[in-house]
């Protein structure tokens, strides 16, 4: 698991040669880190499942009544105990009063459901979280992240009347489009993780439900 939310703001306050919080305060980091984990969440949210006991002839089911940090619903499936090849339902995704929702096209008589969906990554002392959920080999992504939100606020806090150099905004948008890039690969490789796989889906693209919204 990551680092806590104090080693990031030091190793954040290291990689801006800053370790004596002069120019990036633990309060301005702390602020970065959370910009920076929201595009983590945005990109590369953690890939949850559990199992839902099927209800019989009930078509809905409130993905946060069983995770309350539940995002969005990535695929319904009916559970294939034996031979481990769980058939992909046709369902419809939703949210309502910010709860998450699918409702399946038809309802199952029995058996077990297998939901996977996101919910966002963590960590350990930021915004009264208790644990840190991103993996260690990522942190520095998190860190490259935060370093370059840290420079974007900076820089615009340099922009007042009183500034009369130039130069200092300019310097430390210069050094955020460095740190960008070193943030938009750790990202991609997040993003790149493989998921879970059961059966192949076989339901054509044109099926009989193709276009049904329009």
């Amino acid at each position: 698991m990551t680092a806590t939310l104090a080693t990031l703001i030091d190793n954040t306050q290291a990689a801006l040669s800053d370790t004596a919080a002069t120019y990036f305060s633990d309060a301005l980091i702390t602020a970065a880190l959370r910009a920076a984990l929201m595009e983590v969440n945005e990109r590369a949210p953690i890939h949850a499942g559990d199992l839902v006991t099927v209800i019989a002839d009930q078509k809905e089911y409130e993905v946060t009544d069983f995770d309350t940090e539940a995002i969005a619903v990535l695929d319904v499936l009916k559970q294939d105990a034996d031979g481990e090849d769980d058939e992909p339902l046709t369902y419809d995704a939703y949210t309502e009063d910010a709860r998450v929702f699918f409702r399946l096209r038809e309802a199952e008589a029995s058996g077990t459901l297998v939901v996977r969906y996101t919910q966002p990554h963590t960590i350990n002392g930021l915004d009264s979280q208790t644990s840190s959920t991103v993996q260690a080999i990522h942190d520095n992504t998190l860190v490259m992240g935060a370093a370059y939100h840290a420079c974007i606020i900076r820089s615009v806090s340099r922009l007042e009347a009183n500034n009369y150099n130039k130069n200092v905004s300019d310097n430390y948008a210069d050094a955020a489009k460095k740190y960008r890039e070193l943030f938009e690969k750790g990202l991609s490789k997040m993003a790149a993780e493989q998921v879970p796989v059961s059966e192949p889906d076989t339901r054509a693209w044109n099926d009989e439900w193709h276009g049904w919204t329009q």
